[in-house]
């Protein structure tokens, strides 16, 4: 029960705007984001002016991943989709060098989907364009991805008659060890014909 009655407001009204959830401010902001992906949140805050609603940038942040999601797809669905591409490769690039490892837990009483361990890839064309075109010069690097998952890009990387960078097969792997550039080299190793590898 309010006992006083003071007609003249102190308080200061706060443009935040509660009722603008991470699903209204992805909608408003999709288009935005689909022109300019790289918009920063200062930016994207400014775009929401325009409407009226001033949101937090946690919420900004929630929002402009949901466009993401839906603009680029789910990593996690991504990830799953690799058996299917390494079959799609195979049937369409005959003397390609394809390998994805999967690792299956039967330990657990609930059956669960195989999950993404490694993944060897080595297109013949570019092979064929090393092996007829490029200078007797092999280099491996690896790269580490961003991401939510995380890992490292193994590559062989040739020298072309320019003297540019020519990828010649590269991995997806778990980390940088002993381990996951066993897998690269073996599968170099097949797709070339064979060489020694030393698994020690």
């Amino acid at each position: 029960m309010n006992k006083a009655y003071a007609p003249n407001h102190t308080c200061v009204r706060s443009d935040a705007t509660k009722e603008a959830s991470a699903e209204l401010i992805a909608r408003k902001i999709e288009n935005v984001l689909k022109e300019n992906p790289g918009l920063k949140p200062r930016g994207t805050r400014n775009e929401l002016k325009k409407f009226g609603v001033n949101p937090q940038y946690m919420w900004i942040y929630r929002a402009k991943k949901k466009v993401i999601e839906s603009i680029e797809g789910c990593h996690a669905e991504s990830f799953g989709r690799f058996p299917y591409y390494a079959k799609i490769v195979s049937a369409n690039n005959e003397r390609s060098f394809v390998t994805l490892q999967c690792d299956i837990d039967e330990s657990e009483s609930i059956p669960h989907a195989p999950v993404f361990k490694r993944f060897f890839l080595d297109l013949f064309a570019l092979r064929d364009r090393f092996l007829e075109g490029c200078s007797p010069f092999l280099g491996f690097d690896r790269f580490h991805l961003k991401g939510p998952f995380g890992g490292v890009l193994l590559a062989a990387i040739g020298l072309d008659g320019n003297n540019g960078l020519f990828p010649v097969a590269f991995a997806i792997v778990e980390s940088e060890c002993k381990q996951p550039w066993g897998f690269f080299f073996e599968n170099f190793s097949n797709m070339l014909g064979g060489f020694s590898y030393n698994k020690r």
